[in-house]
């Protein structure tokens, strides 16, 4: 608890390595069951759903793990300044 309360004392929350680090761990070590956004993921991802069948891709099933993949990609701030954890001052860690 004392972690996460001295990263919001920082602005953010961070986790170990940037998106595109950790899709290819998942692309290396996972086998995909399917995709279920909530929110502004759901929202992202019927539109795009909906943009796909409307382009005739009328095969692609609405859990469709690739298409999880493009609502990610869609919505994370490419332009977003990472913070790694091992740049993180001491004194602001406890």
């Amino acid at each position: 608890m004392a972690f996460f309360t001295a990263m919001r004392s920082l602005g953010q929350l961070e986790g170990f390595h940037l998106w595109p680090t950790l899709k290819h761990e998942m692309n290396k070590r996972a086998g995909y069951l399917g995709f279920k956004g909530w929110g502004m993921f759901g929202d992202t991802h019927n539109d795009l759903l909906i943009s796909e069948y409307n382009s005739g891709n009328i095969n692609l099933f609405d859990d469709d793990h690739g298409l999880g993949f493009k609502v990610i990609d869609q919505l994370i701030d490419k332009n977003y300044k990472f913070l790694p954890l091992h740049q993180i001052p001491e004194k602001h860690l406890f």
